[in-house]
């Protein structure tokens, strides 16, 4: 009986994996001061002309590399290691520079999180004054 119960969890496990694999997202790719670039994900060049947004299409995966090669030489590259939130078909990428150095960022996540946590919460949230 054991070995069946096995069997199955490992047979489960797998299908699931293999389905969230198959997950196309939509990643969006900004730089927020309009610098342009040309975007890589896992290594493939995405648009041939340099752009200050850039759109990559049916990106699969649970994670993902992603590199910034700026049409300005003197700003390095940046890579940032970017992953699957939840089941979103879109995600969202910002290029800030912030003290001297430009970063990759998820943008607009924590406020759907925050929102999310409470809307699917079992405890009503209230404030007592």
């Amino acid at each position: 009986m054991f070995k069946i119960f096995f069997y199955i969890s490992i047979l489960f496990y797998f299908s699931i994996q293999i389905t969230l694999s198959q997950t196309k997202t939509r990643l969006v790719v900004f730089s927020d001061k309009s610098e342009r670039f040309w975007l890589l994900v896992n290594g493939k060049k995405i648009n041939e002309q340099a752009a200050a947004r850039v759109v990559a299409e049916d990106i699969t995966g649970e994670v993902w590399q992603i590199t910034a090669t700026f049409e300005n030489q003197t700003i390095p590259d940046i890579t940032h290691e970017g992953f699957r939130i939840g089941n979103d078909k879109e995600q969202t990428y910002i290029i800030r520079k912030k003290r001297g150095t430009y970063k990759i960022k998820a943008y607009g996540v924590p406020q759907r999180l925050f929102s999310e946590m409470f809307k699917n919460a079992r405890v009503p949230f209230r404030i007592d004054r």
